[in-house]
């Protein structure tokens, strides 16, 4: 669909500037700039529409259903964002994922990170637990709702229960598998330390809903941004291990957190090799 709608804004963008040039050479020689208007129309298309659409959620209504309308466009726009940093997902490890809803732990190191995670596992339903600010921002942040995203106020202790509690609630209930980073934020410092302290109040949720701990790796995604103008950029992503609610239980989140934080250091330590031949 992304195809037609760009050949087409492509085309259209041929033929307008050769009849503005009124030259009378060739159409087709005016193709490149048509497949410039066509990838700058094809962006802008989805832009306005994610403005025109944002104006009808509502914040404090969070989708009934993880099948909506506006999930599957949240997923699109996904697709279309990656593929204009022409991203290329390498996945391994997913054949571990269990059948049921799970909540998904992982390293963090962009803010592609959710995006490669929801797309890669939209079979999943995955949805995110994130900061307050991500959800503030304009358009985007109600299309994050909408798409079955929960905020996460971590200088509110009530208000971080209630998310929590919300997460697990919809795991209960088969709607979604839930996404959260125990770091809480991005490392800007990995050469410093790999992995930033794990908030162990994270895991409340998969304690609460006695779902799965599926721990994931992801790869190569830090600074995606400065490296725009490559042929093709590759995220890794890696699904390491799954803790079952008979694994897990009797421990405390403190002990959870800190057997899943292990598991994790020790695969990144596998992948930095890798990281550097992508």
């Amino acid at each position: 669909m992304l195809a037609l709608i760009f050949l087409l804004i492509s085309v259209f963008g041929t033929f307008a500037v050769f009849f503005l040039s009124g030259n009378g050479v060739n159409p087709f020689i005016f193709f490149p700039v048509g497949i410039i208007t066509g990838f700058i129309g094809l962006i802008a298309l989805f832009f306005l529409i994610l403005v025109i659409l944002s104006l009808f959620i509502d914040k404090e209504k969070p989708p009934k259903s993880p099948k909506s309308f506006y999930r599957y466009y949240m997923l699109g726009f996904i697709s279309l964002l990656l593929g204009i940093f022409r991203v290329r997902i390498k996945k391994s490890g997913t054949e571990k994922l269990p059948d049921c809803p799970f909540l998904l732990v992982g390293n963090h190191q962009s803010v592609f990170d959710p995006m490669v995670e929801m797309l890669v596992l939209r079979k999943h339903n995955l949805a995110f637990i994130s900061k307050k600010e991500n959800i503030a921002i304009p358009f985007g942040g109600k299309f994050m709702v909408a798409g079955g995203c929960l905020s996460l106020d971590r200088e509110n202790n009530r208000s971080a229960v209630k998310t929590i509690s919300e997460a697990a609630e919809r795991m209960k209930s088969g709607q979604y598998s839930m996404g959260i980073y125990p770091e809480g934020k991005s490392n800007k410092n990995p050469n410093e330390i790999k992995l930033l302290p794990f908030h162990s109040g994270s895991f409340k949720c998969a304690t609460k809903a006695d779902v799965p701990i599926v721990i994931a790796v992801i790869g190569n995604a830090r600074d995606l941004q400065k490296r725009f103008f490559r042929l093709y950029n590759v995220i890794t992503l890696d699904i390491i291990d799954v803790i079952t609610p008979e694994a897990y239980k009797g421990l405390t989140t403190s002990e959870i957190s800190d057997r899943v934080r292990d598991i994790m250091l020790k695969a990144m330590k596998k992948n930095e090799e890798k990281e550097k031949t992508l």
